[in-house]
């Protein structure tokens, strides 16, 4: 499954590929915007502020766009920090 990672500002977390809580990657969640994603390396800091026009190959149709507000929820729900993330 990967590393394990403590989120504090996302520098470190990649949004794709790490468990976070003791969840499977979100390529894995889901796996459609995933293959679509021009930055499949990105971090979740990254993400945050990057504009969903350059972060997907494609234009999202309703349901994928609905997936990434969920993502996008998701994010703003850590609360980042100016703290490095902590991996083990």
């Amino acid at each position: 499954m990967g590393r394990r990672v403590r989120v504090k500002s996302g520098n470190i977390t990649l949004l794709w590929h790490d468990s976070i809580d003791n969840e499977p990657p979100l390529k894995y969640k889901f796996p459609e915007l995933y293959e679509i994603c021009n930055f499949q390396d990105c971090t979740i800091a990254q993400a945050a502020v990057c504009e969903i026009n350059s972060l997907f190959r494609r234009r999202l149709n309703p349901a994928l766009s609905c997936q990434w507000r969920a993502i996008g929820d998701w994010i703003r729900s850590l609360h980042l920090s100016n703290d490095c993330d902590v991996v083990w």
